[in-house]
């Protein structure tokens, strides 16, 4: 494997979704996203590239619409 590879770590990838809004802390944009998700708007939560992200996101939508039932 070649040396010059630079490495990348998690911590240091901005955090991006479809807005464009980078260095958005993970819990903000989690807590947008549920809010957005609740009132009906999944494209931008679809559009995510996480999957985990996605998946947490999905599961507090899902929990906060039970919640509300």
């Amino acid at each position: 494997m070649p040396d010059d590879i630079p490495a990348v770590s998690p911590a240091s990838v901005p955090v991006t979704d479809q807005g464009g809004e980078e260095n958005e802390p993970e819990d903000a944009l989690i807590a947008r996203l549920v809010e957005a998700g609740i009132d009906g708007n999944m494209d931008e939560i679809n559009a995510l590239d996480s999957r985990v992200l996605r998946g947490k996101i999905k599961a507090a939508v899902i929990k906060a619409k039970r919640a509300s039932a």
